[in-house]
């Protein structure tokens, strides 16, 4: 999970570096990374986590600096449905777990 201090990262296009609390998240269901840009799901590749999905910053695979911001999706969602069960719109249970079903195995 996220830790307390803080991560700095330079903009896209070479824009002005930032510096945002770790843990700050405007936006409980699509989090924003630590460089303000929305954080966009990647599929693990490692042994440990065959196939598991997290979320990270776009610019995770781009050839710039990027924030490390890293949280693993199913975390995420658990997050979400503890403390805002309402992020996840008007469906119900059965319709929320579909749905982080279908996103869990693409």
């Amino acid at each position: 999970m996220m830790s307390e201090g803080s991560s700095s990262c330079t903009r896209p296009g070479g824009g002005s570096s930032c510096a945002v609390p770790r843990g700050f998240v405007r936006d409980p269901v699509a989090p924003k990374c630590y460089c303000g840009v929305y954080a966009i799901m990647y599929k693990s590749r490692t042994t440990s986590n065959p196939n598991r999905v997290f979320l990270g910053c776009p610019l995770f695979q781009a050839k710039e600096p990027y924030c490390r911001y890293f949280v693993w999706l199913d975390a995420h969602l658990k997050k979400i449905r503890a403390v805002e069960p309402e992020a996840l719109g008007a469906m119900n249970e059965a319709e929320g777990v579909a749905v982080e079903e279908q996103l869990l195995r693409n």
